[in-house]
């Protein structure tokens, strides 16, 4: 129909719309939802099902256990809420901000009424404030943590209660917690100084903190960020520890043991990877690095000049003129596998280093097990679409 659009999952059809927002999937894919809009009525399209309809509604989210949608939406042009479920929480001037605790038992949003802002948390208004952000549940959801703001000074509020100093600025989305849940770290300014919060304690000032930090290794032992010093050189600071100085320093990673990390960093025109504390080979780009299951090895995408290659614990492998995909490690770690998009056309899958059969376009890479191997190919000029599998010897 023209002017309309439909959604297809899976080749089952949708229903043609006026206009259709984002599929959103649920963490396990088995759901999927998008915001949907025909005539003067909006809604939210749940697995194939149109829900209530609404004004206006918002982009949907999933809670992590897939059970739960949550988004905004509208009757009428002075209120909005949100709808957990099936369920209409109470309507204010403004919400926004969601966040769903582990499993979605737990629902906290910012609201504003009457020119103040505060948290609501399962229903529950918190107090007000000028203004509330970051707002963040632990990975355990017993801890509800945000930042908020009175007389133009920022703080932090875990469970209701306000904690520590007062600064000039809080970073968005800067309250992270511990994977175990025990520990916390957060990003504030005062006057032109930044600093990293971390247990209470406070870090060494700094010009800026980069995006992205503080990281948490996965057993919440350590915790790494990078920083911009005075001189406009950047560090990686490790449990308060300083690096050397680079001119750039990005994505911070842990191995899934804790014990190792990979950092992405730049010194001159060349970018590298600081692994355990070791600098690799510079080139002209590199991916951000990715660890095996087992913490063993590691492995990136670098650039040099034309060509783009996989390096796998510091040696390159193969040299392809187009792009080559991120590296997928087997269960075992014992196998590696990525995608090469040619410059010339085709794709193929590079799997320990050989190359498998070539296809007009190659994707979802997956391992189903240690020794197999799937991803989906699609010949060149044909509209069929391919589950590849292979034994892996």
């Amino acid at each position: 129909m023209e002017g309309k659009w439909r959604v297809t999952v899976d080749n089952e059809k949708g229903a043609f719309y006026d206009n259709v927002g984002d599929v959103v999937f649920s963490p396990d894919s088995k759901r999927y939802a998008y915001a949907a809009r025909r005539g003067d009525k909006s809604f939210i399209v749940l697995d194939g099902r149109e829900q209530k309809k609404y004004l206006l509604v918002g982009a949907p989210k999933f809670s992590s256990d897939s059970k739960y949608l949550v988004y905004v939406a509208a009757k009428s042009k002075a209120n909005c809420m949100v709808v957990v479920g099936s369920r209409e929480e109470k309507e204010y001037p403004y919400v926004g901000h969601i966040s769903l605790s582990a499993g979605g038992k737990h629902v906290a949003y910012e609201a504003a009424e009457n020119d103040k802002c505060f948290v609501v948390f399962d229903g529950q208004e918190s107090k007000r404030y000028e203004s509330v952000g970051s707002i963040v549940f632990s990975p355990d959801s017993k801890q509800l943590a945000y930042a908020a703001k009175i007389n133009n000074k920022w703080f932090l509020v875990v469970n209701g209660k306000e904690h520590g100093e007062k600064y000039d600025s809080f970073a968005e989305k800067g309250i992270v917690f511990s994977p175990d849940s025990k520990r916390m770290a957060y990003v504030v300014g005062a006057k032109d100084k930044w600093y990293v919060v971390i247990d209470g304690e406070r870090s060494n000032p700094y010009k800026g903190i980069k995006a992205g930090s503080p990281v948490f290794s996965p057993d919440g032992k350590s915790v790494a960020y990078g920083a911009e010093l005075a001189n406009g050189k950047q560090v990686v600071v490790v449990d308060n520890k300083e690096s050397k100085e680079y001119d750039s320093v990005w994505h911070i990673v842990y191995s899934p043991d804790s014990k190792r990390m990979a950092v992405r960093v730049k010194r001159g025109e060349k970018w590298l990877a600081l692994v355990d504390g070791e600098e690799g080979k510079g080139y002209d780009n590199i991916s951000i690095p990715v660890f095996s299951p087992n913490s063993r090895h590691l492995a990136y995408v670098a650039v040099e000049g034309d060509n783009r290659f996989m390096v796998v614990d510091g040696k390159e492998q193969g040299r392809y003129c187009g792009a080559v995909g991120n590296p997928v490690f087997s269960p075992d770690s014992n196998h590696l596998a990525y995608s090469v998009i040619q410059e010339g056309g085709g794709s193929f899958v590079v799997v320990d280093g050989v190359e498998q059969a070539k296809y007009g376009a190659v994707w979802a890479i997956n391992f189903v097990s240690s020794d197999k191997l799937q991803w989906i190919a699609k010949k060149k000029d044909s509209l069929i679409i391919y589950l590849v599998t292979i034994d892996i010897k």
